[in-house]
């Protein structure tokens, strides 16, 4: 059997729906009411890879490793007896941070494949980028000057520089490194498959390939277009969404040419969260639990897959339980989720997702950071039940429908009492022992490029 997931990164649903006709028309089911659990990278695919909620498995701003003694999706059906196979572009989803548990092959993508894995270096690479000249002839030179300056051993520091410097790629907004990958799994099939990917074009800084969008990219990341004084212009802006959709269009005519080269049983193709462009005064995914940030696309593909449309609320913490058991696999009777494909799912159904800290919040930040509100590092979270969201959030609790925006009082009561019910079930899976493994000020420095801290 062939299963897989591919997460295509901080892609909204209404972006998909518009603009992504080709592989939507593809899928044999979509899933209209797909929630994330949060609204960044590292909670989300905690909950992808786990079948439990970020708290749950403590992964969060906070702690960003995979640590949590349960067993991975992966991990499980590696020990069914299927080859495991993942391929990411994405810092957090990488060796690093432990989410290659279970896999047999882990592919990193041209905009990491020269970081660390491991935390063993001693060096500050990260004040080395910030105070080097940011091009030309300059730049190498004055990573030698301050490799020569420090303490860490000269001449294996240097090579690893060389390596890092001759390993970057400017194609990170694409997605033809992976062909490679797909091509080997095409021609070697095996028996039984679990492939998982990340793809990023649709993130910060929205640079799709060449014929996908006129306009230049603007300069600036997400948190500073949020909080710096003067408000974006409209031709900033457009510069912003436009880049953003020229990328979601690229990945509609890219991503299917690497699918078809399978014979998929059932592929899931997500995102992970969405991203902000002015929504609620902020651009990208550093605050809240919007809709525009936890509502996500969710097609599934493959011979397995029954064609049609739910419209009922889902969750992409239902991925997991839903591969264990197409594979033939029990999963942990504390799994949450629902089978997508056998079980009943009510129209009136429950999703939840949460945010815990925030990557950004310092209280002892100096430049763009020392805006950022305490407020933002507080626990906030939703739920999706029936046509009615509740947020509860920086700004207080409150109901609404959010496919017309109309307010819906009257649920506010009931629905905070269905979001503490849930929160008070959250249930503790964290390992056996904290993560003892720094940053390194190189993979930080990466981070905050990406819009992340």
């Amino acid at each position: 059997m062939h299963i897989g997931i591919i997460v295509l990164d901080t892609l909204r649903h209404d972006t998909c729906a518009e603009v992504m006709s080709t592989i939507v028309n593809s899928s044999n089911h979509v899933f209209t009411n797909c929630y994330s659990t949060g609204r960044w990278t590292t909670p989300t695919h905690a909950s992808l890879f786990t079948g439990f909620y970020p708290t749950e498995v403590d992964t969060h701003a906070g702690q960003r490793h995979l640590s949590t003694h349960k067993p991975t999706i992966a991990e499980s059906l590696d020990r069914g007896g299927y080859e495991t196979v993942a391929a990411s572009n994405n810092i957090n989803i990488d060796h690093f941070f432990d989410f290659d548990r279970g896999f047999d092959t882990f592919v990193r993508g041209p905009g990491i494949e020269s970081r660390p894995k491991t935390n063993d270096g001693g060096l500050d690479w990260g004040e080395i980028e910030n105070t080097i000249p940011d091009s030309g002839i300059r730049r190498p030179l004055g990573a030698i000057h301050q490799i020569m300056k420090s303490d860490a051993p000269t001449i294996s520091t240097l090579k690893t520089g060389f390596e890092m410097y001759l390993g970057s790629s400017d194609d990170e907004a694409g997605i033809e490194w992976s062909e490679d990958t797909f091509t080997r799994l095409s021609e070697n099939q095996p028996t039984d498959l679990f492939f998982f990917a990340n793809f990023m074009p649709c993130h910060y800084p929205y640079d799709p390939p060449d014929g996908y969008c006129d306009l230049e990219p603007l300069e600036g990341n997400p948190i500073e277009m949020s909080l710096r004084d003067e408000p974006l212009t409209d031709e900033e802006h457009e510069r912003y969404w436009q880049n953003y959709v020229g990328a979601a269009r690229y990945l509609d005519d890219a991503l299917p040419k690497l699918i078809e080269k399978i014979d998929w049983d059932c592929l899931f193709v997500i995102g992970d969260h969405g991203e902000l462009f002015d929504d609620h005064g902020l651009y990208g995914h550093q605050y809240g639990v919007y809709e525009e940030l936890t509502h996500v696309p969710a097609l599934a593909f493959g011979s397995e897959v029954p064609e049609g449309t739910t419209t009922a609320p889902t969750s992409i913490v239902d991925i997991p339980r839903t591969l264990l058991k197409l594979a033939g696999i029990e999963p942990g009777s504390d799994v949450r989720g629902r089978n997508l494909f056998e079980d009943d799912i009510p129209d009136d159904r429950a999703v939840y997702a949460e945010s815990e800290g925030c990557e950004w919040y310092d209280p002892d930040a100096t430049g763009i950071e020392s805006k950022i509100p305490r407020s933002w590092a507080d626990p906030h979270y939703m739920v999706r039940k029936g046509d009615v969201m509740y947020v509860c959030d920086k700004d207080g609790d409150r109901a609404f429908e959010p496919e017309t925006g109309r307010e819906r009082p009257d649920k506010v009561d009931e629905l905070r009492e269905t979001a503490q019910t849930i929160r008070e079930s959250r249930m503790d899976h964290t390992g056996d022992a904290e993560a003892d493994t720094e940053l390194t000020d190189e993979i930080e420095d990466r981070l905050e490029h990406l819009g992340y801290k």
